[in-house]
């Protein structure tokens, strides 16, 4: 009890005197009026409902307090797999207590949630991957409130302009792009090779007439990469659409481990490719801007996303909607191809309209939920915006056998669900940018 009050006295100290707070049992209800506070920060665990732990800010119902965190240090949640021994999960916080600079904040089932200086613990790498399900960082800062209302269309038949550009994907282009981005023997954020794919990306959306620049997040990693193309009438109002460039295998840090990413993620990053070629040879103008995001240093805690976000939000840039595709290549085996839709960090408005805009764009795909965590539209959603994340198939990513592998090959991406994929996704950005 004397160390656990002199850590949370050095903490109050040093970085600063905020509360954290968690709980179970919550209702949708009371979730979102956390949300609308500004206090939610998500469900962990995998499952929407229940017991589930969930993470605040600020108190409310149902929520207690875990103690004094840090302004600058992240918080994590690691989900542990829920089939893994007490005799294990025991190992693990010996592990969290023994590594310098962190704490076990709170034990819910088998998550943890931890305080650390670093993003070291923050990864999968600090156990056995057979443990964990997912690790998650949680930023110390509340969710700002939505800046823009909710668009609203007709959406009773597909605008014949949309229908008739959805038609030009082509699972040839896409597997041509994705054979070049799996040629670089990694894309691991802070490589070199990180910086020789994000120049072959300005170079293809350059050459489809896009305006592109860089964003350079953190020195040492590869930029975000943005191509935007500006809108007639409402250029102030933009339409997000991201995907993660970068890759990793079972070592994250890694800059020469072989990490070719097919499915994670070179599977999303096609897609913003064949998008932007699609606009440009169809030469299609839209009423709001459209901003493609190839971001970087998400395989180490969403950090391009999350640094773009947050400055675009401080800045006062104007997002009314961001579309997020990460893994969508691989299929169950034995299973249909069904579109999952994450569950978390995301906007229940924005989902809703896009699912109705995919069933009426691209009816032959069904839509599940996804439980599969963590990717770059949760930043978006911290930073006030709203934002949904397009995901492979109804599980979670540690379902797809070459996860964070040297063997994540091309072979085992199907390029008829990514083309369907991409069309659905496609079909919500245009819809909310508007054809001209």
């Amino acid at each position: 009890m004397l160390l656990k009050l002199l850590f949370m006295t050095f903490f109050s100290v040093v970085w600063g005197d905020s509360q954290w707070y968690a709980g179970s049992g919550l209702t949708d209800k009371e979730v979102s009026l956390l949300l609308q506070r500004g206090c939610f920060h998500g469900r962990y665990g995998g499952n929407p409902s229940g017991s589930t732990l969930i993470l605040s800010s600020c108190p409310g119902e149902n929520l207690k307090p875990i103690g004094i965190y840090s302004k600058t240090t992240p918080l994590c949640v690691i989900e542990f797999d829920r089939n893994l021994s007490e005799k294990l999960l025991s190992q693990a916080e010996i592990m969290i207590d023994a590594h310098n600079h962190s704490k076990l904040l709170l034990k819910h089932g088998r998550d943890l949630v931890i305080s650390s200086l670093n993003f070291e613990l923050c990864d999968l790498t600090a156990f056995s991957e057979s443990w964990v399900m997912n690790v998650v960082t949680v930023p110390s800062f509340p969710y700002r409130q939505p800046r823009s209302n909710v668009q609203t269309f007709n959406l009773s038949e597909p605008d014949p302009t949309i229908a008739d550009a959805l038609a030009k994907v082509s699972a040839i282009s896409q597997r041509a792009f994705l054979e070049k981005l799996t040629a670089f023997n990694t894309r691991q954020s802070q490589s070199n090779e990180a910086e020789e794919a994000a120049e072959y990306l300005e170079q293809q959306y350059t050459q489809y007439g896009f305006d592109v620049s860089r964003y350079d997040f953190r020195q040492g990693y590869s930029p975000n990469v943005v191509a935007e193309l500006k809108g007639t009438t409402h250029p102030e109002q933009i339409v997000v659409v991201g995907a993660h460039y970068d890759s990793r295998s079972t070592d994250s840090s890694s800059t020469t481990q072989r990490a070719p990413g097919a499915d994670d993620n070179g599977s999303g990053t096609i897609n913003l490719l064949e998008l932007a070629r699609i606009i440009s040879e169809t030469e299609l103008q839209f009423e709001y801007t459209i901003r493609i995001c190839s971001f970087s240093g998400e395989e180490q805690g969403l950090l391009g996303s999350r640094a773009m976000a947050k400055a675009w939000a401080d800045a006062g840039v104007d997002v009314i909607a961001m579309f997020n595709g990460d893994m969508l290549g691989w299929v169950l085996p034995d299973q249909p191809i069904i579109l999952g839709m994450k569950d978390r960090y995301i906007s229940e408005e924005l989902l809703s309209i896009a699912n109705t805009i995919t069933s009426l764009y691209v009816p032959e795909l069904p839509i599940g939920l996804s439980s599969s965590c963590c990717s770059d539209h949760q930043g978006f959603t911290e930073a006030g915006y709203r934002a949904i994340g397009f995901f492979e198939n109804p599980g979670s990513a540690s379902d797809y056998p070459h996860y964070h592998r040297s063997t994540d090959l091309i072979q085992y991406v199907d390029f008829t669900q990514v083309a369907l994929i991409s069309k659905a996704m496609m079909a919500n950005v245009m819809v909310h940018a508007v054809p001209a």
